[in-house]
């Protein structure tokens, strides 16, 4: 059901159906029969399982999600809001929960990565607006790069990125031969260095997850209580 929700409001995003009263009240019809056919599970969930319901999180996930689509979609007209239930899948499939898992494992680190990148990134901003503040204003470069920290932030992000950075440096190194220094350095201290770290985090969370549920599948096979279970 939550595919076929997903498919049916981007069936309404569509011009073939925005532009045709009728098929756009028959896809809103569909979706609010979905939202009707969700909030019947989630009570029926709620009643089979008591008190534990408000003990899982993926439960209180549910319900926000639901609670979410009859208020929120209605008041605000956030329609799209409602795609968030595709998530609900990692519920009902097991790779995704351990995926899932490992992501809430290592958001304390990713938390840490990310702080470092934004004191780095601050930094960056500050040197190269100070470096090449005036590129612009002085006809050296097509586009103003670096004139203010703002519109210098925006230019090292899409650097971050690797999208047509090398055009950017050429245009600078065009003034000032020895700036490919910076520009590397920047491109090595972030893209590479971070996000290779990024993916030793993830990897490593996944690991672990991946080596607990071994242990948790051998225990069972044995019959030994286990403390972890899947729904967890």
């Amino acid at each position: 059901m939550i595919v076929l929700n997903s498919v049916s409001i981007a069936m309404a995003t569509m011009d073939w159906v925005r532009d045709y009263p009728d098929r756009k009240m028959a896809v809103c019809i569909v979706n609010a029969l979905f939202r009707v056919l969700f909030t019947i599970e989630l009570l029926l969930r709620f009643l089979y399982a008591g008190p534990r319901f408000f003990a899982d999180g993926w439960s209180l996930f549910d319900l926000f999600i639901i609670t979410s689509s009859w208020f929120v979609y209605p008041l605000l007209g956030f329609r799209m809001f409602r795609l968030v239930r595709a998530l609900r899948l990692a519920k009902r499939v097991k790779e995704l929960q351990y995926m899932a898992k490992a992501l809430l494992t290592s958001a304390p680190q990713m938390f840490c990565i990310f702080f470092l990148l934004t004191i780095q990134f601050y930094i960056f901003t500050i040197v190269f607006t100070d470096l090449f503040k005036d590129l612009y204003k002085q006809g050296h470069t097509s586009q103003d790069y670096f004139s203010r920290l703002d519109t210098t932030c925006f230019t090292l992000f899409q650097i971050l990125t690797l999208d047509v950075w090398s055009e950017i440096a050429h245009e600078v190194m065009a003034v000032y031969p020895w700036a490919w220094f910076p520009f590397v350095f920047f491109i090595m201290t972030t893209t590479f260095f971070f996000l290779n770290l990024i993916i030793a985090v993830i990897c490593e969370a996944v690991s672990k997850v991946g080596h607990a549920r071994q242990i948790a599948e051998l225990k069972r096979q044995m019959g030994l209580p286990n403390a972890d279970t899947d729904d967890s």
